[in-house]
């Protein structure tokens, strides 16, 4: 007898009349091998927030195009108002996608439990953006930083220490929920989230995680349904730039667009379903 012939599928009972149910089957129960983790993120330092904001990316966007845009005066309310992260309903609240980018890099500190490529493929932190949930208000934090070495005022938000947001994630069960849960673990201590978290030598946007119970699972991604706040550009603008090769186009300017084009995309995505 040979070894390592392949076998032949079996497609006994199988019909152009039959093949859409037997399809359809098999997907629900490929479906139903994905697992659902409810989980609630508590910050154990502050979350100090930095998005782009629309005067950032225009003026950005602007100058790789060659219709630079005035910076116009500075105002420090303004841009604490900006630099927080919110849904469509002006509620504060993170990104799934920045959420998901902490859990794999948090990988890296979990001793070789589970890999980045694992994570980034079978991983989903479901729906949009998680509503952040805290006491009192966002504070203004205003510091003096460096721009191209001149000494610069420099305004963003901060959620306090005891905020939390829940999260649903779904993966395959190759990853196990032990590898999952090391990888989150590692990520609220050594990666964080925001701006000078520990993963940039900081010490803002840690967090603890705990399950929640299986019920949750249908509020929380109602609650995280919601996409971000969409960037108000120039939609000529943006094509231009959209039309530039990426050879000329820098780190951070090709980081800007595909955060507009991520974040305004999904408006339009969630408008279709």
């Amino acid at each position: 007898m040979a070894f390592g012939r392949p076998k032949k599928a079996d497609t006994s009972g199988v019909t152009q009349d039959n093949v859409f149910m037997l399809a359809t089957q098999a997907l629900a129960q490929q479906r139903s091998t994905r697992i659902r983790l409810p989980m609630r993120m508590t910050f154990t330092a502050p979350i100090l927030m930095h998005r782009w904001t629309d005067k950032a990316i225009i003026q950005m966007l602007g100058k790789m195009v060659g219709a630079d845009v005035p910076r116009g005066k500075k105002d420090l309310t303004k841009e604490f108002e900006s630099s927080w992260y919110r849904n469509v309903r002006g509620e504060p609240a993170l990104p799934c996608r920045i959420i998901k980018a902490s859990i794999v890099d948090g990988a890296i500190e979990t001793g070789g439990v589970v890999t980045k490529a694992s994570l980034k493929r079978t991983l989903r932190v479901l729906g949009w953006t998680a509503p952040l949930k805290f006491k009192g208000h966002l504070e203004m934090d205003v510091r003096i930083a460096s721009n191209s070495g001149t000494p610069d005022l420099r305004s963003r938000a901060v959620a306090p220490v005891g905020s939390t947001c829940d999260i649903v994630v779904e993966f395959n069960p190759t990853l196990t929920p032990d590898k999952v849960t090391a990888a989150i673990q590692s990520a609220g201590q050594c990666i964080g989230v925001c701006d000078w978290r520990p993963d940039k030598g900081g010490d803002y946007g840690t967090f603890e995680i705990e399950a929640l119970p299986i019920k949750e699972v249908s509020r929380i991604i109602k609650e995280c349904e919601l996409p971000e706040q969409e960037f108000k550009i120039p939609p000529e603008l943006l094509t231009a730039f959209n039309a530039l090769p990426d050879e000329k186009v820098g780190d951070t300017a090709r980081k800007a667009r595909a955060v507009a084009n991520h974040v305004n995309g999904s408006n339009s995505r969630t408008a279709q379903a």
